[in-house]
């Protein structure tokens, strides 16, 4: 009994531990599960946070340049809407009516 408690106290201060998210931090307390198993599963909720990031990050970073390529075609198309404008005028006075 003393070496299972020896064992949850060493487990409950270990750095691992503080990574998991409380239930599974409070069921590997309760399980006592081995330690190289907690690192384990800390190494793997910190490398899921660090994809999740990634993910919004270059979801972000695509939807800014849709928006910006979409922005740029407006533009673009209303320019030369402008263009051609004019030059039909420019062919009404100039040739239609000298």
């Amino acid at each position: 009994m003393i070496d299972r408690r020896r064992r949850k106290n060493s487990a409950v201060s270990d750095v691992c531990y503080r990574n998991l998210p409380l239930p599974y931090r409070q069921r590997a307390i309760n399980a006592l599960l081995p330690l190289a198993v907690v690192r384990a599963a800390a190494v793997l909720v910190v490398v899921v946070r660090a994809a999740a990031v990634v993910v919004v990050v270059v979801v972000v970073v695509v939807v800014v340049v849709v928006v910006v390529v979409v922005v740029v075609v407006v533009v673009v198309v209303l320019v030369l809407d402008v263009v051609v404008a004019v030059l039909m005028l420019v062919v009404i006075v100039v040739v239609v009516d000298p």
